[in-house]
């Protein structure tokens, strides 16, 4: 059986952030699940609340990894500053 991909975006600009909990698998051992899950779904949050305001879409979450894009799938010219600023502001969200 062959199933035909359709292309959903296109875009020739673009940039990908991925931000990755520095200490995480230490932290990891000193929480139960729950609070550890309680803890990513309270930052994750954040996180995308901070994605949307900096122009930038998540993409994925891997384990205590955190994936978002700009620049699709709206075109930005911008797109590399909106990836800077939410990196900055990710790291000022957990300080």
């Amino acid at each position: 059986m062959t199933k035909l991909i359709t292309l959903l975006f296109f875009s020739t600009f673009c940039s990908i952030l991925f931000a990755d909990i520095c200490g995480f698998t230490a932290l990891s051992s000193t929480c139960t699940a729950q609070e550890l899950v309680q803890l990513l779904n309270e930052l994750y949050a954040r996180f995308d609340s901070l994605a949307t305001e900096n122009h930038c879409l998540r993409i994925k979450l891997l384990g205590d990894c955190y994936y978002c894009v700009s620049g699709m799938p709206e075109p930005r010219r911008d797109h590399a500053h909106c990836c800077v600023e939410m990196g900055l502001d990710m790291v000022e969200a957990i300080a």
